[in-house]
Protein backbone atom coordinates (compact mmCIF):
# COMPACT_ATOMS: atom_id res chain seq x y z
CA UNK A 1 0.00 0.00 0.00
CA UNK A 2 2.84 2.35 0.78
CA UNK A 3 4.39 1.64 -2.63
CA UNK A 4 1.07 2.45 -4.34
CA UNK A 5 0.88 5.88 -2.68
CA UNK A 6 4.54 6.43 -3.53
CA UNK A 7 3.91 5.73 -7.23
CA UNK A 8 1.05 8.20 -7.34
CA UNK A 9 3.07 10.80 -5.52
CA UNK A 10 6.06 10.46 -7.87
CA UNK A 11 4.12 10.05 -11.13
CA UNK A 12 3.07 12.77 -13.60
CA UNK A 13 -0.67 12.26 -12.80
CA UNK A 14 -0.19 12.49 -9.05
CA UNK A 15 -2.42 15.53 -8.30
CA UNK A 16 -5.20 14.73 -10.83
CA UNK A 17 -5.50 11.24 -9.34
CA UNK A 18 -5.65 12.64 -5.81
CA UNK A 19 -8.38 15.17 -6.76
CA UNK A 20 -10.33 12.42 -8.54
CA UNK A 21 -10.23 10.13 -5.49
CA UNK A 22 -11.31 12.88 -3.11
CA UNK A 23 -14.11 13.89 -5.48
CA UNK A 24 -15.38 10.34 -5.64
CA UNK A 25 -15.28 10.05 -1.85
CA UNK A 26 -17.22 13.30 -1.45
CA UNK A 27 -19.88 12.20 -3.92
CA UNK A 28 -20.24 8.87 -2.13
CA UNK A 29 -20.53 10.63 1.20
CA UNK A 30 -23.28 12.94 -0.08
CA UNK A 31 -25.10 10.00 -1.61
CA UNK A 32 -24.93 8.09 1.65
CA UNK A 33 -26.19 11.10 3.60
CA UNK A 34 -29.08 11.51 1.14
CA UNK A 35 -29.97 7.84 1.49
CA UNK A 36 -29.79 8.17 5.27
CA UNK A 37 -32.14 11.15 5.29
CA UNK A 38 -34.63 9.34 3.10
CA UNK A 39 -34.46 6.23 5.25
CA UNK A 40 -35.04 8.15 8.52
CA UNK A 41 -37.51 10.82 7.42
CA UNK A 42 -40.80 10.00 9.19
CA UNK A 43 -44.06 10.28 7.27
CA UNK A 44 -46.80 12.31 8.99
CA UNK A 45 -48.60 10.45 11.77
CA UNK A 46 -51.97 8.99 10.91
CA UNK A 47 -54.62 10.04 13.42
CA UNK A 48 -58.13 8.76 14.09
CA UNK A 49 -60.40 11.06 16.09
CA UNK A 50 -63.46 9.45 17.69
CA UNK A 51 -66.25 11.91 18.58
CA UNK A 52 -68.98 10.66 20.93
CA UNK A 53 -71.71 13.28 20.44
CA UNK A 54 -74.68 12.83 22.77
CA UNK A 55 -77.39 15.29 21.80
CA UNK A 56 -80.28 13.18 23.10
CA UNK A 57 -80.96 15.82 25.75
CA UNK A 58 -81.02 19.62 25.93
CA UNK A 59 -77.62 19.79 24.15
CA UNK A 60 -79.08 18.71 20.80
CA UNK A 61 -78.75 22.02 18.95
CA UNK A 62 -75.22 22.60 20.27
CA UNK A 63 -74.09 19.06 19.39
CA UNK A 64 -75.38 19.28 15.82
CA UNK A 65 -73.79 22.69 15.34
CA UNK A 66 -70.49 21.27 16.58
CA UNK A 67 -70.71 18.46 13.99
CA UNK A 68 -71.50 21.05 11.32
CA UNK A 69 -68.41 23.06 12.32
CA UNK A 70 -66.26 19.92 12.33
CA UNK A 71 -67.14 19.56 8.65
CA UNK A 72 -65.34 22.84 7.95
CA UNK A 73 -62.15 20.84 8.60
CA UNK A 74 -63.04 17.34 7.46
CA UNK A 75 -60.95 14.18 7.19
CA UNK A 76 -57.79 13.90 5.09
CA UNK A 77 -55.16 11.37 4.02
CA UNK A 78 -53.65 11.37 7.50
CA UNK A 79 -56.73 12.25 9.55
CA UNK A 80 -59.96 10.30 9.94
CA UNK A 81 -62.78 11.90 11.93
CA UNK A 82 -65.58 9.58 13.02
CA UNK A 83 -68.63 10.85 14.90
CA UNK A 84 -71.47 8.99 16.58
CA UNK A 85 -74.28 11.54 16.67
CA UNK A 86 -77.48 11.00 18.66
CA UNK A 87 -80.20 13.64 18.44
CA UNK A 88 -83.42 14.16 20.36
CA UNK A 89 -87.00 14.57 19.28
CA UNK A 90 -88.88 17.87 19.15
CA UNK A 91 -85.67 19.90 19.40
CA UNK A 92 -85.41 23.20 17.53
CA UNK A 93 -82.14 23.13 15.65
CA UNK A 94 -82.83 23.51 11.93
CA UNK A 95 -81.11 20.31 10.77
CA UNK A 96 -84.26 18.27 10.14
CA UNK A 97 -85.97 15.25 11.70
CA UNK A 98 -83.39 12.82 10.32
CA UNK A 99 -81.20 13.82 13.26
CA UNK A 100 -83.65 12.55 15.88
CA UNK A 101 -82.05 9.09 15.71
CA UNK A 102 -78.40 7.93 15.88
CA UNK A 103 -75.96 7.99 12.95
CA UNK A 104 -72.30 7.10 12.50
CA UNK A 105 -70.56 9.66 10.29
CA UNK A 106 -67.22 9.86 8.54
CA UNK A 107 -66.69 13.61 8.72
CA UNK A 108 -65.82 15.12 5.34
CA UNK A 109 -65.01 18.72 4.48
CA UNK A 110 -68.00 20.94 3.76
CA UNK A 111 -67.98 24.72 4.28
CA UNK A 112 -71.77 25.02 4.05
CA UNK A 113 -73.01 25.93 7.57
CA UNK A 114 -76.55 24.78 8.29
CA UNK A 115 -76.33 21.41 6.54
CA UNK A 116 -74.56 18.25 7.72
CA UNK A 117 -73.52 16.38 4.58
CA UNK A 118 -70.83 13.91 5.73
CA UNK A 119 -71.23 10.30 4.56
CA UNK A 120 -73.38 8.19 6.87
CA UNK A 121 -71.53 4.94 7.57
CA UNK A 122 -74.43 3.48 9.56
CA UNK A 123 -78.05 4.41 10.24
CA UNK A 124 -78.49 3.05 13.76
CA UNK A 125 -81.99 4.08 14.78
CA UNK A 126 -82.41 5.10 18.42
CA UNK A 127 -79.32 4.19 20.43
CA UNK A 128 -78.65 4.71 24.12
CA UNK A 129 -75.44 6.75 24.42
CA UNK A 130 -75.62 6.30 28.18
CA UNK A 131 -74.96 2.57 27.66
CA UNK A 132 -71.33 1.33 27.72
CA UNK A 133 -72.10 -1.22 24.97
CA UNK A 134 -72.89 1.67 22.62
CA UNK A 135 -69.56 3.27 23.51
CA UNK A 136 -67.71 0.01 22.97
CA UNK A 137 -69.24 -0.68 19.56
CA UNK A 138 -68.54 2.87 18.43
CA UNK A 139 -64.86 2.68 19.31
CA UNK A 140 -64.50 -0.69 17.60
CA UNK A 141 -66.01 0.84 14.45
CA UNK A 142 -63.46 3.66 14.64
CA UNK A 143 -60.56 1.23 15.02
CA UNK A 144 -61.33 0.00 11.50
CA UNK A 145 -59.51 3.21 10.54
CA UNK A 146 -56.05 2.23 11.91
CA UNK A 147 -53.76 5.04 12.99
CA UNK A 148 -50.56 5.91 14.79
CA UNK A 149 -52.48 8.11 17.22
CA UNK A 150 -56.01 8.00 18.63
CA UNK A 151 -57.94 10.91 20.11
CA UNK A 152 -61.29 10.52 21.88
CA UNK A 153 -63.68 13.49 22.11
CA UNK A 154 -66.88 13.43 24.17
CA UNK A 155 -69.62 16.06 23.89
CA UNK A 156 -72.12 15.14 26.61
CA UNK A 157 -73.42 16.26 29.98
CA UNK A 158 -71.22 15.37 32.95
CA UNK A 159 -71.58 15.44 36.73
CA UNK A 160 -68.09 14.37 37.75
CA UNK A 161 -67.33 11.28 39.81
CA UNK A 162 -70.80 11.01 41.40
CA UNK A 163 -74.36 11.51 40.20
CA UNK A 164 -74.88 14.84 41.94
CA UNK A 165 -78.55 15.03 40.88
CA UNK A 166 -79.35 12.02 43.05
CA UNK A 167 -81.02 13.12 46.29
CA UNK A 168 -81.50 9.71 47.87
CA UNK A 169 -79.95 6.30 48.20
CA UNK A 170 -79.65 4.79 44.74
CA UNK A 171 -80.60 1.20 43.91
CA UNK A 172 -77.11 0.78 42.50
CA UNK A 173 -74.08 3.00 43.06
CA UNK A 174 -73.29 5.36 40.20
CA UNK A 175 -70.12 7.28 39.57
CA UNK A 176 -68.59 9.25 36.71
CA UNK A 177 -72.03 10.48 35.76
CA UNK A 178 -71.50 11.10 32.04
CA UNK A 179 -73.54 11.06 28.86
CA UNK A 180 -77.15 11.05 30.13
CA UNK A 181 -79.53 9.88 27.38
CA UNK A 182 -83.05 11.31 27.62
CA UNK A 183 -84.64 8.52 25.58
CA UNK A 184 -83.35 5.78 27.89
CA UNK A 185 -83.18 7.94 31.05
CA UNK A 186 -79.80 6.54 32.06
CA UNK A 187 -76.12 7.48 32.11
CA UNK A 188 -72.81 5.68 32.47
CA UNK A 189 -71.09 4.83 35.72
CA UNK A 190 -67.34 5.24 36.07
CA UNK A 191 -66.89 1.48 36.02
CA UNK A 192 -69.11 1.08 32.94
CA UNK A 193 -67.33 3.89 31.12
CA UNK A 194 -63.91 2.42 31.91
CA UNK A 195 -64.90 -1.13 30.97
CA UNK A 196 -66.51 -0.01 27.71
CA UNK A 197 -63.31 1.79 26.70
CA UNK A 198 -61.03 -1.01 27.83
CA UNK A 199 -62.93 -3.75 25.97
CA UNK A 200 -63.00 -1.71 22.79
CA UNK A 201 -59.37 -0.58 22.79
CA UNK A 202 -57.99 -4.08 23.44
CA UNK A 203 -54.72 -2.88 24.89
CA UNK A 204 -54.40 0.25 22.75
CA UNK A 205 -54.18 3.60 24.44
CA UNK A 206 -55.58 7.01 23.54
CA UNK A 207 -53.02 9.74 23.10
CA UNK A 208 -55.59 12.27 24.28
CA UNK A 209 -59.12 12.23 25.68
CA UNK A 210 -61.09 15.49 25.41
CA UNK A 211 -64.17 15.93 27.59
CA UNK A 212 -66.66 18.60 26.60
CA UNK A 213 -68.51 17.62 29.78
CA UNK A 214 -68.96 19.56 33.01
CA UNK A 215 -66.98 18.75 36.16
CA UNK A 216 -64.96 15.94 34.56
CA UNK A 217 -61.36 16.95 35.32
CA UNK A 218 -61.26 15.35 38.75
CA UNK A 219 -58.52 13.34 40.44
CA UNK A 220 -60.88 10.37 40.63
CA UNK A 221 -61.78 10.46 36.92
CA UNK A 222 -58.17 10.87 35.78
CA UNK A 223 -57.11 8.03 38.09
CA UNK A 224 -59.69 5.68 36.56
CA UNK A 225 -58.46 6.49 33.03
CA UNK A 226 -54.72 6.40 33.73
CA UNK A 227 -54.22 3.11 31.84
CA UNK A 228 -56.36 4.14 28.87
CA UNK A 229 -54.98 7.53 27.87
CA UNK A 230 -51.74 9.47 28.06
CA UNK A 231 -53.39 12.87 28.45
CA UNK A 232 -56.81 14.18 29.35
CA UNK A 233 -58.29 17.59 28.62
CA UNK A 234 -61.34 18.84 30.50
CA UNK A 235 -62.81 21.23 33.03
CA UNK A 236 -63.17 20.87 36.79
CA UNK A 237 -65.88 23.52 36.58
CA UNK A 238 -69.17 23.72 34.74
CA UNK A 239 -68.66 24.43 31.02
CA UNK A 240 -71.00 27.28 30.25
CA UNK A 241 -72.47 27.49 26.74
CA UNK A 242 -74.26 30.64 25.66
CA UNK A 243 -76.75 30.10 22.84
CA UNK A 244 -79.41 32.71 23.56
CA UNK A 245 -81.38 33.25 21.47
CA UNK A 246 -80.98 29.73 19.96
CA UNK A 247 -78.69 29.67 16.95
CA UNK A 248 -76.44 32.54 18.03
CA UNK A 249 -73.73 30.43 19.76
CA UNK A 250 -71.97 33.32 21.51
CA UNK A 251 -69.91 30.94 23.67
CA UNK A 252 -69.40 27.39 22.42
CA UNK A 253 -67.01 25.95 24.98
CA UNK A 254 -64.53 23.48 23.43
CA UNK A 255 -64.48 24.07 19.69
CA UNK A 256 -63.65 20.67 18.27
CA UNK A 257 -63.04 22.10 14.80
CA UNK A 258 -60.09 24.13 16.13
CA UNK A 259 -58.49 21.00 17.56
CA UNK A 260 -59.12 19.08 14.33
CA UNK A 261 -57.71 21.90 12.22
CA UNK A 262 -54.46 21.81 14.21
CA UNK A 263 -54.16 18.04 13.70
CA UNK A 264 -55.00 18.29 10.00
CA UNK A 265 -52.41 20.98 9.34
CA UNK A 266 -49.76 19.15 11.35
CA UNK A 267 -50.63 15.44 11.82
CA UNK A 268 -47.56 14.93 14.00
CA UNK A 269 -48.27 17.87 16.34
CA UNK A 270 -47.18 17.00 19.91
CA UNK A 271 -50.16 16.33 22.17
CA UNK A 272 -49.01 18.90 24.74
CA UNK A 273 -48.86 21.59 22.06
CA UNK A 274 -52.30 20.54 20.78
CA UNK A 275 -53.70 20.65 24.31
CA UNK A 276 -52.29 24.11 24.98
CA UNK A 277 -53.79 25.52 21.80
CA UNK A 278 -57.18 24.02 22.70
CA UNK A 279 -57.07 25.49 26.20
CA UNK A 280 -56.13 28.93 24.83
CA UNK A 281 -58.95 28.87 22.28
CA UNK A 282 -61.43 27.83 24.96
CA UNK A 283 -60.59 30.47 27.54
CA UNK A 284 -60.51 33.33 25.01
CA UNK A 285 -64.31 32.99 24.69
CA UNK A 286 -64.86 33.74 28.38
CA UNK A 287 -62.62 36.77 28.74
CA UNK A 288 -64.98 39.19 26.98
CA UNK A 289 -68.46 40.28 27.95
CA UNK A 290 -71.32 38.58 26.10
CA UNK A 291 -74.58 40.23 25.07
CA UNK A 292 -77.71 38.26 25.93
CA UNK A 293 -81.42 39.10 26.00
CA UNK A 294 -83.10 39.31 29.39
CA UNK A 295 -86.69 38.25 30.12
CA UNK A 296 -87.96 41.56 28.75
CA UNK A 297 -86.05 41.16 25.49
CA UNK A 298 -83.48 43.82 26.36
CA UNK A 299 -79.82 43.20 25.60
CA UNK A 300 -77.46 43.15 28.57
CA UNK A 301 -73.83 42.23 28.88
CA UNK A 302 -72.58 39.50 31.16
CA UNK A 303 -69.27 37.78 31.75
CA UNK A 304 -69.12 34.04 32.40
CA UNK A 305 -66.48 32.11 34.31
CA UNK A 306 -64.60 29.17 32.87
CA UNK A 307 -61.51 27.03 33.10
CA UNK A 308 -59.86 24.20 31.18
CA UNK A 309 -56.73 22.13 31.77
CA UNK A 310 -54.53 19.46 30.23
CA UNK A 311 -53.37 16.73 32.63
CA UNK A 312 -50.96 13.81 32.34
CA UNK A 313 -52.87 10.70 33.38
CA UNK A 314 -49.99 8.25 33.81
CA UNK A 315 -48.91 10.09 36.97
CA UNK A 316 -52.22 9.67 38.77
CA UNK A 317 -51.04 6.41 40.31
CA UNK A 318 -48.26 8.23 42.18
CA UNK A 319 -50.65 11.03 43.16
CA UNK A 320 -53.09 8.48 44.57
CA UNK A 321 -50.34 7.02 46.75
CA UNK A 322 -49.57 10.47 48.17
CA UNK A 323 -53.22 11.34 48.77
CA UNK A 324 -53.73 7.97 50.44
CA UNK A 325 -50.85 8.69 52.82
CA UNK A 326 -52.39 12.07 53.68
CA UNK A 327 -55.79 10.44 54.25
CA UNK A 328 -54.23 7.91 56.61
CA UNK A 329 -52.48 10.65 58.60
CA UNK A 330 -55.76 12.58 58.93
CA UNK A 331 -57.60 9.39 59.90
CA UNK A 332 -55.13 8.55 62.67
CA UNK A 333 -55.28 12.10 64.01
CA UNK A 334 -59.08 12.01 64.17
CA UNK A 335 -59.01 8.61 65.86
CA UNK A 336 -56.26 8.99 68.44
CA UNK A 337 -55.65 12.66 69.32
CA UNK A 338 -57.05 14.23 72.47
CA UNK A 339 -60.45 15.90 72.12
CA UNK A 340 -59.10 19.44 72.32
CA UNK A 341 -56.63 18.70 69.48
CA UNK A 342 -59.32 16.99 67.38
CA UNK A 343 -61.61 20.01 67.80
CA UNK A 344 -58.86 22.35 66.69
CA UNK A 345 -58.08 20.16 63.69
CA UNK A 346 -61.77 19.87 62.70
CA UNK A 347 -62.11 23.64 62.90
CA UNK A 348 -59.04 24.02 60.66
CA UNK A 349 -60.40 21.60 58.08
CA UNK A 350 -63.93 23.02 58.19
CA UNK A 351 -62.61 26.56 57.77
CA UNK A 352 -60.43 25.49 54.84
CA UNK A 353 -63.37 23.86 53.04
CA UNK A 354 -65.54 26.94 53.61
CA UNK A 355 -62.95 29.22 52.00
CA UNK A 356 -61.90 26.89 49.17
CA UNK A 357 -62.84 27.07 45.46
CA UNK A 358 -65.86 24.80 45.01
CA UNK A 359 -67.84 23.53 42.05
CA UNK A 360 -71.39 22.58 41.22
CA UNK A 361 -72.58 19.61 43.27
CA UNK A 362 -75.10 19.34 46.09
CA UNK A 363 -75.21 22.95 47.35
CA UNK A 364 -71.65 23.24 46.01
CA UNK A 365 -70.40 21.30 49.02
CA UNK A 366 -68.76 18.22 47.44
CA UNK A 367 -66.24 19.17 44.71
CA UNK A 368 -63.16 21.23 45.65
CA UNK A 369 -60.17 22.48 43.68
CA UNK A 370 -57.34 20.24 44.88
CA UNK A 371 -54.53 22.78 44.82
CA UNK A 372 -56.60 25.53 46.43
CA UNK A 373 -57.57 23.11 49.21
CA UNK A 374 -53.96 22.03 49.80
CA UNK A 375 -52.65 25.61 49.84
CA UNK A 376 -55.27 26.78 52.36
CA UNK A 377 -55.11 23.63 54.47
CA UNK A 378 -51.34 23.68 54.96
CA UNK A 379 -51.62 27.34 55.97
CA UNK A 380 -54.40 26.59 58.48
CA UNK A 381 -53.08 23.45 60.20
CA UNK A 382 -50.60 23.45 63.05
CA UNK A 383 -49.62 19.79 62.60
CA UNK A 384 -46.20 19.70 60.89
CA UNK A 385 -46.68 16.27 59.32
CA UNK A 386 -49.93 17.33 57.66
CA UNK A 387 -48.39 20.58 56.48
CA UNK A 388 -45.41 18.72 54.97
CA UNK A 389 -47.66 16.18 53.24
CA UNK A 390 -49.84 18.92 51.73
CA UNK A 391 -46.83 20.76 50.35
CA UNK A 392 -45.41 17.55 48.86
CA UNK A 393 -48.70 16.74 47.10
CA UNK A 394 -49.07 20.32 45.94
CA UNK A 395 -45.64 20.26 44.29
CA UNK A 396 -46.35 16.88 42.64
CA UNK A 397 -49.65 18.12 41.17
CA UNK A 398 -47.99 21.25 39.79
CA UNK A 399 -44.96 19.43 38.37
CA UNK A 400 -46.40 16.11 37.17
CA UNK A 401 -50.20 16.23 36.82
CA UNK A 402 -51.40 19.60 35.53
CA UNK A 403 -49.47 20.30 32.33
CA UNK A 404 -51.33 23.43 31.25
CA UNK A 405 -54.28 25.32 32.74
CA UNK A 406 -56.15 28.57 32.29
CA UNK A 407 -59.17 30.04 34.05
CA UNK A 408 -61.03 33.35 34.26
CA UNK A 409 -60.01 35.91 36.86
CA UNK A 410 -63.08 35.30 39.05
CA UNK A 411 -62.02 31.70 39.74
CA UNK A 412 -59.43 30.06 41.97
CA UNK A 413 -59.27 26.97 39.77
CA UNK A 414 -55.95 25.22 39.27
CA UNK A 415 -56.77 22.32 36.96
CA UNK A 416 -58.15 19.35 38.92
CA UNK A 417 -60.74 18.92 41.64
CA UNK A 418 -61.38 16.24 44.26
CA UNK A 419 -64.41 14.93 46.12
CA UNK A 420 -64.47 16.03 49.76
CA UNK A 421 -68.00 16.05 51.18
CA UNK A 422 -68.79 18.92 53.53
CA UNK A 423 -70.28 18.13 56.94
CA UNK A 424 -73.31 20.29 56.07
CA UNK A 425 -74.56 17.86 53.37
CA UNK A 426 -77.75 16.19 54.74
CA UNK A 427 -77.47 12.57 55.85
CA UNK A 428 -79.60 11.04 53.07
CA UNK A 429 -77.66 12.86 50.35
CA UNK A 430 -74.35 12.03 51.98
CA UNK A 431 -75.18 8.33 52.27
CA UNK A 432 -76.21 8.11 48.60
CA UNK A 433 -73.21 10.00 47.27
CA UNK A 434 -70.71 8.30 49.54
CA UNK A 435 -71.97 4.91 48.32
CA UNK A 436 -71.35 6.04 44.72
CA UNK A 437 -67.92 7.35 45.64
CA UNK A 438 -66.97 4.16 47.45
CA UNK A 439 -67.69 2.24 44.24
CA UNK A 440 -65.23 4.34 42.25
CA UNK A 441 -61.75 3.01 41.53
CA UNK A 442 -60.10 5.79 43.53
CA UNK A 443 -62.46 5.20 46.45
CA UNK A 444 -61.63 1.50 46.44
CA UNK A 445 -57.85 1.94 46.10
CA UNK A 446 -57.33 4.68 48.71
CA UNK A 447 -58.45 5.61 52.23
CA UNK A 448 -59.92 8.90 51.04
CA UNK A 449 -63.57 7.85 51.53
CA UNK A 450 -62.84 6.32 54.97
CA UNK A 451 -61.20 9.58 56.03
CA UNK A 452 -64.28 11.54 54.86
CA UNK A 453 -66.55 9.18 56.84
CA UNK A 454 -64.54 9.66 60.04
CA UNK A 455 -64.35 13.44 59.52
CA UNK A 456 -68.14 13.57 59.26
CA UNK A 457 -68.59 11.36 62.33
CA UNK A 458 -66.30 13.52 64.46
CA UNK A 459 -67.90 16.73 63.20
CA UNK A 460 -71.28 15.32 64.19
CA UNK A 461 -69.98 14.73 67.70
CA UNK A 462 -68.02 17.95 68.16
CA UNK A 463 -69.38 20.60 65.74
CA UNK A 464 -71.65 22.16 68.36
CA UNK A 465 -68.73 22.37 70.81
CA UNK A 466 -66.55 23.97 68.11
CA UNK A 467 -69.16 26.68 67.54
CA UNK A 468 -69.66 27.23 71.25
CA UNK A 469 -65.87 27.55 71.68
CA UNK A 470 -65.94 30.23 68.99
CA UNK A 471 -68.76 32.06 70.77
CA UNK A 472 -66.91 31.91 74.08
CA UNK A 473 -63.70 33.22 72.50
CA UNK A 474 -65.57 36.04 70.74
CA UNK A 475 -67.05 37.19 74.06
CA UNK A 476 -63.65 37.13 75.75
CA UNK A 477 -62.25 39.23 72.87
CA UNK A 478 -65.36 41.45 72.75
CA UNK A 479 -65.72 40.39 69.11
CA UNK A 480 -69.49 40.76 68.87
CA UNK A 481 -69.47 40.54 65.09
CA UNK A 482 -68.20 36.92 65.26
CA UNK A 483 -70.57 36.27 68.18
CA UNK A 484 -73.69 37.24 66.24
CA UNK A 485 -72.48 35.59 62.98
CA UNK A 486 -71.92 32.28 64.78
CA UNK A 487 -75.12 32.07 66.84
CA UNK A 488 -77.53 31.28 63.96
CA UNK A 489 -75.49 28.11 63.22
CA UNK A 490 -75.70 26.82 66.80
CA UNK A 491 -79.34 25.55 66.92
CA UNK A 492 -78.78 23.38 63.81
CA UNK A 493 -75.61 21.94 65.34
CA UNK A 494 -77.33 21.34 68.68
CA UNK A 495 -80.19 19.60 66.88
CA UNK A 496 -77.76 16.89 65.80
CA UNK A 497 -76.46 16.63 69.38
CA UNK A 498 -80.01 16.35 70.76
CA UNK A 499 -80.91 13.62 68.24
CA UNK A 500 -77.94 11.60 69.51
CA UNK A 501 -78.71 12.27 73.19
CA UNK A 502 -75.72 14.58 73.72
CA UNK A 503 -76.98 17.21 76.18
CA UNK A 504 -73.69 18.64 77.43
CA UNK A 505 -73.30 21.12 74.52
CA UNK A 506 -76.90 22.32 75.01
CA UNK A 507 -76.37 23.08 78.69
CA UNK A 508 -72.98 24.64 77.98
CA UNK A 509 -74.53 27.00 75.41
CA UNK A 510 -77.27 28.04 77.82
CA UNK A 511 -74.68 28.61 80.57
CA UNK A 512 -72.77 31.06 78.33
CA UNK A 513 -75.91 32.98 77.32
CA UNK A 514 -76.97 33.22 80.96
CA UNK A 515 -73.86 35.32 81.67
CA UNK A 516 -74.94 37.95 79.13
CA UNK A 517 -77.14 40.95 79.68
CA UNK A 518 -80.67 40.07 78.44
CA UNK A 519 -80.39 42.62 75.61
CA UNK A 520 -77.24 40.90 74.30
CA UNK A 521 -78.80 37.47 74.01
CA UNK A 522 -79.55 36.13 70.48
CA UNK A 523 -83.32 35.78 70.82
CA UNK A 524 -83.84 34.25 67.36
CA UNK A 525 -81.34 31.48 68.12
CA UNK A 526 -83.05 30.79 71.45
CA UNK A 527 -86.49 30.60 69.81
CA UNK A 528 -85.13 28.23 67.15
CA UNK A 529 -83.54 26.04 69.83
CA UNK A 530 -86.82 25.95 71.77
CA UNK A 531 -88.64 24.69 68.67
CA UNK A 532 -86.00 21.96 68.21
CA UNK A 533 -86.30 20.88 71.85
CA UNK A 534 -90.09 20.81 71.67
CA UNK A 535 -90.03 18.82 68.40
CA UNK A 536 -87.72 16.22 69.96
CA UNK A 537 -90.52 15.23 72.40
CA UNK A 538 -87.86 13.88 74.70
CA UNK A 539 -88.91 12.92 78.25
CA UNK A 540 -85.29 12.82 79.37
CA UNK A 541 -84.86 14.89 82.55
CA UNK A 542 -81.99 16.75 80.86
CA UNK A 543 -84.34 17.84 78.07
CA UNK A 544 -86.90 19.07 80.61
CA UNK A 545 -84.18 21.00 82.45
CA UNK A 546 -82.91 22.52 79.18
CA UNK A 547 -86.40 23.71 78.17
CA UNK A 548 -86.95 25.20 81.61
CA UNK A 549 -83.69 27.12 81.53
CA UNK A 550 -84.25 28.23 77.93
CA UNK A 551 -87.74 29.58 78.78
CA UNK A 552 -86.26 31.54 81.64
CA UNK A 553 -83.63 33.11 79.36
CA UNK A 554 -86.23 33.95 76.72
CA UNK A 555 -88.68 35.48 79.20
CA UNK A 556 -86.04 37.72 80.73
CA UNK A 557 -84.73 38.75 77.28
CA UNK A 558 -88.14 39.50 75.79
CA UNK A 559 -89.34 41.11 79.03
CA UNK A 560 -86.40 43.52 78.96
Amino acid sequence: MKRFYKKIEDGPLAWPVIFFLFGMCGTCALFLLFQHSIRWAKPPSRCTVMCYMNGDNDLNAEVLHAVDMMETVGSSKYLNILALVDGSRNSQHGYGQIWESTRLLHIKKDDHIGVISSPVLQELGELDLGNPETLEKFIKSCLKFPADRYIFCAFAHGQGIIETDSLGTSNRPKSLAISPDASSNRLMTQREFHEGLQKAMGGLKFDLMVFFSCLTNMVEVGYSLRNLTNYMLGSEDVIRIVNEPPGTFQIRGIRFEDLLREVKSNPSIPIVELGKKTVDGFIDQYRNETLILDTEGKARSIRYSGGLSLVRCENYQKLAVRLDRLAQVLYRKLMHDEEKDIKRFLAEMYGTMAACQRYQSFLNLEYYDLQDFLIRFQEAVTDRQIKKSCLEILKFVKDHIVIYEKHTSDSQSNGVSIYLSNFLVPDNIYDAHQAMYGASKFGQDTSWDEMIDLYRLKMGELYADILIDRIQESLIDSDFRTFYQTNPKVPWALRKSIMKGHWRPVMRYLDILATLHPKQRPVNALVCLKDILSASKSHDQRAIDAISRLNGLLNSSIGD
